[in-house]
């Protein structure tokens, strides 16, 4: 282990870990950090040219048309930055143009040429085509309690129906839970929102047995 970049990485460290040392066949390696004899992490690590981003929130660092690729490397837009290593460990996606939907971390950067390194043949070589965009994984916040923090709009991102996200999905709950109900002796009953009797959550046809023939939901944006 050493440090990635003393200059602009300070802090940064990078495990060399052996080919051989890998088990053949494998998708993940799992290593076990210890600093002074104390165990402190359990890090999980993909052994394909995918990266595991769904475990991060993804800053785009930089975004651009590339000028050009080989099977190993990609061409950063001529306005990239001209510190070398400056995306060392950020995940450059391909996102349009030539090789769109691949992914691949940056293992190296040239900031005089723009050429960012990755460690595994590109499955179509990038062009002067392709779209891409530099990204920082962060880990996830967490508070004083080790529970992870969502980001404000991290509900949002959760679809649970077509057309209804996560948040908007607990709206409804809510309101079926603790709305104030009305019309309930007619053929339409409505249910307002949790907490707010003026806001009208939910709006169903009923017959005179009090089955639902058609409901109107009206969440939150």
């Amino acid at each position: 282990m050493k440090e990635a970049d003393a200059t602009h990485l300070a802090g940064d460290y990078r495990l060399d870990v052996p080919d051989a040392a890998i088990a053949t066949g494998v998708e993940w390696c799992r290593i076990a950090v210890t600093i002074s004899g104390c165990y402190v992490a359990k890090i999980f690590i993909p052994l394909g040219s995918k990266v595991a981003t769904d475990l991060f929130n993804q800053v785009v660092t930089r975004t651009g048309t590339a000028q050009a690729g080989t099977s190993t490397t990609i061409t950063l837009d001529s306005g990239a930055s001209a510190t070398d290593n400056i995306y060392g460990g950020q995940v450059v996606a391909i996102v349009g143009g030539t090789g769109a939907g691949e992914e691949q971390p940056i293992i190296g950067y040239v900031g005089s040429t723009k050429v960012a390194t990755v460690p595994h043949a590109w499955a179509t070589t990038p062009d002067n085509t392709s779209v891409f965009e530099v990204r920082d994984l962060v880990a996830p916040a967490i508070d004083s309690a080790g529970r992870v923090r969502l980001q404000p709009s991290g509900l949002d991102d959760i679809v649970t129906e077509v057309g209804l996200n996560f948040r908007q999905a607990q709206s409804i709950i809510a309101a079926m839970a603790a709305g104030v109900l009305a019309g309930a002796a007619t053929t339409t009953v409505t249910i307002a929102a949790a907490g707010v009797p003026a806001t009208n959550r939910i709006t169903a046809t009923v017959d005179v047995n009090g089955n639902r023939s058609a409901v109107v939901l009206n969440p939150p944006a």
